[in-house]
């Protein structure tokens, strides 16, 4: 083959370029072999390149023309068109010098503080006014970002009723719901109410969050009395439609409440005195339901909400403002401290740490269309400090040792005879001790009277099945204390439900009132547990009046919960229904009897399932029929009830559902 040679004699052939350098010396022809490499100083004539191999960055051998020109059919020309500038940067001149009198003067300062003064809106320039400005400048802003989007708080107010519905669910409110505390500030709420439905309001934002947080509540909770109103309660009547009417109103108010919730980080965030009215009012929602739980956290929210706005401590001041803010703190302290006295809860506060005062009956709280309900809510204050001295009492008489009891018996009569005191000092005329039905505050006057008599209950209920013997004692303090003490017990139990009886007779009662639930509850525990000790069929009548109420209160918010007194009435029923099948006979009393019946009762409530009323009712049929069975009696394929009574205050106090009625009681 002769290519190589070829490849010579052509490069040979064609001209050199008409530069120094090709006419000096020739360049070397390209080749396919590799070569070694040579210093950079033997290969610097090769940088020698036509334009278009220098713009494509290409090999080119210097040739004219080059080999790549000639196989690609290009024109090869050699101009340096293409070629990098090799050239420094200028040097950089340096800036002018400026100027220190242009700088400093005072002109333009001038102009640029009155520019830092508008955008930052800071009047006085001193360092500690300027300190002061960036720090809370700093502080709203970390907490708004934490706030929601103010839609979140329009699509809140989207579920508001029509403007005559949300009228009559704000009259159901403070003419039942709001029995005798003072939960929020009534003008404000019917104001801004007003305002919104008229459209004169302004638009909402993220800071009203509190407000419309506190207002779904108030329809939340209205809705759940609604079943009270005087138009409600003749349709329901005459069409037969209250159990279906119910489980919508509380539908409908699970969904207000649930709105509200989703605002609880906003509420926190913001943390005013409207918040607290909020969290009350959640409170109360949850009362029925989990008193000891939900509605002790919402309570004690709300009491660290109050501290933290200084409401605990005394105002200067003697405007409106400060006389609702009063009402609200006394309001929360109360309902915090009841919670915590029944459930054996702590107090968020001490009562010697409290500096604000009393509210007064300020004339322009006073509503126009309702009666005063001022010396209500007192009383209701003041009772619930006497319920907090009767418990301390009854706890420290209990633990005494033998040597302190006389002095802690005394004690424990004093604060009885406190308590009838101040109930005999109460009015009688239309607030407070005024039972006549065609009064208004009828209603608010039963439920201060049901927690009068459930003070009573607790302070004597637990010394029904006392252990201590009056002969082994030989105190005579201790045994008239604990004579007072159970008779008393007995009275309140009997007029409890006697005052429930009245309340549903002549105004309704409510399926979602803890208070009318808890005091019948507690007075139908009470009574059995007297009848088991004495062995006798008296007030059995009572007795059985007591569960036909807590039935009728059971169809609301205590139908689907899982509460303690939910299921205590249950067994409740259950111990009652065996009660007086076994009066009269020797029942197998502790033992295997005890166990065996402790371990049906846990059968027939777990803790994801709740007897119904015809389970409960067979059951109590089944416990008729057992009555001359063997020990475990099989029915048609149900459990067995043993042959048990309890006969102490540990048993009855031991089983499934009753044990927290004794625990936390005063007693």
């Amino acid at each position: 083959m002769s290519g190589p040679a070829e490849s010579d004699q052509t490069v040979q052939g064609r001209q050199s370029p008409t530069s120094p350098l090709s006419t000096s010396s020739k360049i070397p022809v390209a080749s396919r072999t590799k070569r070694r490499s040579t210093p950079a100083s033997s290969q610097a004539y090769t940088i020698c390149r036509c334009d278009n191999c220098r713009r494509l960055k290409e090999k080119c051998n210097g040739g004219t023309p080059c080999d790549r020109c000639v196989k690609s059919g290009r024109n090869c020309l050699f101009t340096n068109a293409y070629r990098r500038s090799r050239r420094r940067p200028a040097p950089q001149q340096p800036a002018a010098v400026i100027d220190p009198k242009e700088f400093f003067d005072i002109e333009r300062i001038r102009n640029l503080e009155a520019i830092v003064q508008h955008f930052m809106n800071i009047q006085d320039f001193s360092p500690k006014r300027l300190v002061e400005s960036l720090d809370q400048s700093a502080n709203v802003a970390t907490a708004e970002q934490l706030l929601s989007w103010p839609f979140a708080i329009q699509d809140a107010v989207s579920l508001f009723p029509p403007v005559d519905i949300a009228t009559i669910l704000l009259d159901v409110f403070f003419s039942v719901s709001q029995t005798n505390y003072f939960y929020v500030d009534e003008e404000q709420i019917r104001r801004r109410i007003s305002e919104m439905y008229t459209g004169i309001a302004a638009p909402l934002s993220t800071a009203d969050a509190p407000w419309v947080c506190t207002v779904l509540m108030v329809f939340c909770v209205s809705t759940q009395f609604a079943h009270l109103a005087p138009q409600v309660k003749s349709r329901h009547s005459r069409n037969g439609q209250l159990d279906v009417a119910s489980a919508v109103d509380d539908a409908l108010a699970l969904s207000f409440y649930r709105k509200s919730t989703s605002m609880i980080p906003d509420l926190l965030t913001i943390g005013s005195s409207q918040c607290v009215q909020a969290f009350i009012l959640m409170g109360v929602y949850t009362l029925p339901v989990d008193p000891a739980g939900l509605a002790s956290s919402y309570y004690g929210m709300a009491m660290k909400i109050a501290i933290h706005n200084n409401m605990h401590l005394k105002s200067p001041y003697k405007t409106r403002d400060t006389e609702m803010s009063n009402r609200i703190w006394w309001t929360v302290y109360t309902l915090e401290r009841r919670v915590s006295i029944l459930h054996g809860r702590p107090a968020s506060i001490q009562r010697s740490q409290i500096g604000t005062e009393l509210p007064v009956d300020f004339l322009e709280l006073q509503s126009s269309g309702r009666p005063n309900t001022f010396h209500n809510a007192m009383a209701q204050k003041d009772l619930t400090e006497i319920m907090e001295m009767a418990r301390d009492t009854i706890l420290v008489l209990k633990r005494a040792d033998r040597p302190k009891l006389k002095q802690v018996a005394n004690d424990a009569l004093k604060v009885h005879q406190m308590l009838e005191k101040w109930w005999d000092n109460l009015p009688s005329e239309t607030f407070c001790r005024d039972f006549t039905p065609a009064r208004p505050l009828f209603r608010s006057n039963i439920h201060l009277a049901l927690t009068y008599h459930l003070v009573h209950i607790f302070m004597g209920r637990s010394f029904i099945f006392d252990d201590f013997s009056a002969d082994e004692l030989s105190i005579h303090e201790w045994v008239t204390t604990r004579k007072v003490l159970i008779e008393h017990c007995i009275k309140s139990a009997i007029s409890s439900i006697r005052l429930c009886q009245k309340l549903n007779d002549e105004f309704g009662l409510s399926k979602s009132s803890y208070t009318e639930f808890t005091s019948c509850c507690a007075a139908v525990v009470t009574l059995i547990a007297h009848r088991v000790l004495n062995k006798t069929a008296d007030l059995e009548d009572i007795c059985d009046q007591g569960i036909i109420l807590l039935k009728i209160m059971s169809g609301g918010v205590f139908a689907n919960t899982k509460s303690s007194e939910k299921q205590g009435l249950e067994i409740l029923e259950m111990a009652l229904a065996k009660l007086g099948t076994s009066h009269g006979e020797s029942p197998a009393l502790g033992g295997a009897g005890y166990d065996q019946f402790c371990t049906w009762v846990a059968l027939q409530i777990d803790p994801d399932h709740s007897l119904r009323d015809d389970e409960a009712t067979h059951a109590a049929g089944l416990a008729e029929r057992c009555k001359s069975a063997p020990e475990y009696s099989h029915i048609e394929g149900t459990n067995f009830i043993p042959e048990f009574v309890p006969s102490t205050f540990a048993e009855l106090m031991s089983f499934p559902g009753l044990e927290n009625y004794f625990q936390y009681s005063v007693g």
